[in-house]
This record gives structure tokens, sequence and C-alpha cells, in this order.
């Protein structure tokens, strides 16, 4: 189904829940986007795969104070420290095979 239409009515008034709030914080023309493409299916953001994410993205800035990572990736000084550690701990036992 093509949405472009949406843009012509009053689609605040019209869309509700999930839908009306990712229309609202991406825009309609991107919603529009993603609905057209991902119409049937349930979209989930798996959390797991963020995490795996933010764990690469410390370890590849280790040089970055942990204060400020850990608000940037909005989680606690601690994840990130220890996340350090164990890039450090990692890159040491590669060094030694």
């Amino acid at each position: 189904m093509r949405l472009a239409w949406l843009k012509k009515i009053d689609w605040e008034r019209t869309l509700r829940g999930d839908n009306l709030e990712i229309a609202q914080l991406i825009g309609i023309d991107n919603f529009i986007v993603l609905a057209e493409n991902f119409m049937k299916l349930n979209v989930y953001f798996a959390l797991g795969e963020f995490e795996q994410a933010a764990k690469e993205y410390i370890k590849l800035n280790t040089e970055i104070e942990s204060k400020k990572l850990a608000r940037e990736l909005g989680v606690s000084q601690r994840y990130v420290q220890k996340m350090k550690r164990n890039a450090k701990l990692s890159s040491m036992s590669q060094q030694l095979s």
C-alpha cells in the first residue's frame, strides 16, 4: 500500500499508539518509508544486539574517559569500566597467543 497521501491529511489525529509516536519521532516522510517497507511485520529491536555494539564501541574507544563514554551510551560508568577491563584482558591474551 502506498502511503504518501498521509501527508495530505491531519495524520497526527488519525494515527494512534506506536504509529503516531514513531511518526512524531522520525517525521512523517521517514514513517511512510518504514511503513511501506515493513507494513505487515512486527519490528523488534533486540537489546542484545545493541549491547554487543556498545561493547564493541567501548573496546574501540578505550582512550575516552569512562564517565564520558557512559553518558554517551546511557549506561553506568561501572559498566564501561568493566568492558574496558575485559577489552584489555582480551587484548593481552591475544598477544600471548
